[in-house]
């Protein structure tokens, strides 16, 4: 009978509740003050990287004497906002949180869907990947965020000016095209010398 009171005082003894009920409620709050600030360092790192997408694609974009040179160009402007040491951008991605790919530039058009037969230089441009890796967290008793890495592609597509070897090559076609006219006044007049070509920004 002493027994049983005894096991009855014990379960009706309260005490201690509220500091668990405390510890509960300060890991939840912890958890979720620390995801909301991972999603807020998560998006500012990926406007940075679209404004380095953007800025690579920028420098992609005019015109220069061959698309190798074009690439380049651009490839050095990303690594230049990003993978810099002196780079204060690129500090984002050098603590571990967040993985950025090497910037890749070309003509994207095959991943999207157009009008048959429309020759468009829409999605040329630069793309890079990121991967929020402080997303990927685990709390005690509230378990992981994520078993995967959470990634995205970031691109900017700004087309791309004609090259000055394209040009050339435009311009020579069009000439022997020319030549090739029957009757009237093209064929017989127009000789070899008598065709200059004179380029301005473009074409």
């Amino acid at each position: 009978m002493k027994k049983q009171s005894a096991c009855n005082k014990i379960l009706r003894d309260q005490k201690g509740f509220l500091t668990i009920d405390f510890i509960f409620a300060f890991i939840m709050m912890f958890a979720f003050s620390a995801v909301l600030f991972a999603f807020s360092i998560t998006f500012t790192s990926v406007e940075i990287a679209q404004y380095a997408t953007f800025a690579s694609a920028r420098a992609h974009f005019a015109a220069h004497k061959t698309e190798i040179e074009q690439q380049r160009l651009g490839k050095e402007k990303f690594n230049k906002l990003i993978r810099d040491k002196n780079s204060v951008l690129g500090n984002f991605f050098r603590n571990g949180w967040f993985e950025v790919s090497d910037v890749e530039i070309r003509d994207f058009s095959s991943e999207f869907s157009q009008t048959g037969g429309v020759d468009s230089d829409t999605f040329v441009g630069a793309r890079t990947g990121l991967i929020a890796k402080i997303l990927k967290m685990e709390f005690p008793m509230m378990g992981k965020t994520t078993d995967e890495d959470l990634s995205a592609n970031i691109s900017s597509y700004l087309m791309r000016e004609p090259t000055e070897e394209e040009c050339v090559d435009f311009n020579q076609q069009r000439f022997q095209q020319i030549q090739n006219l029957k009757g009237g006044f093209s064929t017989p007049f127009i000789q070899p010398g008598a065709y200059a070509i004179i380029m301005d920004d473009g074409c």
